[in-house]
């Protein structure tokens, strides 16, 4: 028996066509998945923690991701799971660009039907940037940032996982450039509030 659709707490996709095969069975095994466990954990910050207004700021995203299990690299194609994703909730900000990631993928290729997929995985600890707008009043502000991934393993996939990091960040007045970027632990990072689909 199917469980009701506010099992999974997100807004299922809208499909103009009748849901592949492949992507049927990933559905029935995100069922299957236990709820409120996690083998992926993001960290977030700003690269720099300030910038001027009118100007660009960079997100970082640190993922550490438990051994058999993989998240997807932005630019994977294949249709067998989601990429990660960030959106700014905060008034004068906005991101401004793609995610991207210097990190190799693991490829996976197998032939489903008549088509051959080819999947780009990321293990390990992948890092992950974005540019982010910056139009906000100059001062401090609490940037809400919403990350949300998908975590698989060669099994299954667990349902999609939003959480929300609320970000220190000075908005700077006049002509100014970023503050350069440390290559260290993230600074002003903070734990994620998840959004774990509902039991």
């Amino acid at each position: 028996q199917r469980p009701p659709a506010s099992t999974v707490g997100i807004r299922s996709p809208r499909f103009s066509r009748p849901l592949p095969m492949h992507l049927l069975l990933l559905s029935l095994a995100a069922w299957a998945a236990p709820q409120g466990v996690r083998h992926a954990q993001p960290e977030v910050a700003f690269v720099a923690p300030s910038a001027t207004q009118g100007e660009h700021a960079e997100l970082v995203l640190r993922f550490t991701i438990d051994p058999g299990w993989h998240i997807y690299h932005p630019g994977d194609t294949s249709g067998m799971g989601l990429p990660p994703a960030v959106t700014i909730e905060s008034e004068g900000f906005a991101t401004a660009g793609p995610l991207t990631t210097t990190a190799v993928p693991k490829t996976k290729t197998e032939v489903i039907g008549p088509k051959t997929v080819t999947q780009w995985w990321l293990e390990g600890a992948p890092e992950l940037r974005i540019p982010v707008s910056v139009n906000a009043a100059p001062g401090k502000h609490t940037v809400e940032v919403l990350v949300s991934w998908m975590e698989c393993n060669e099994r299954m996939c667990l349902p999609p996982t939003k959480a929300s990091f609320p970000l220190e960040f000075e908005v700077l007045p006049g002509s100014g450039a970023l503050l350069p970027s440390v290559q260290e632990p993230l600074s002003g990072r903070v734990k994620a509030k998840y959004d774990f689909p509902k039991d």
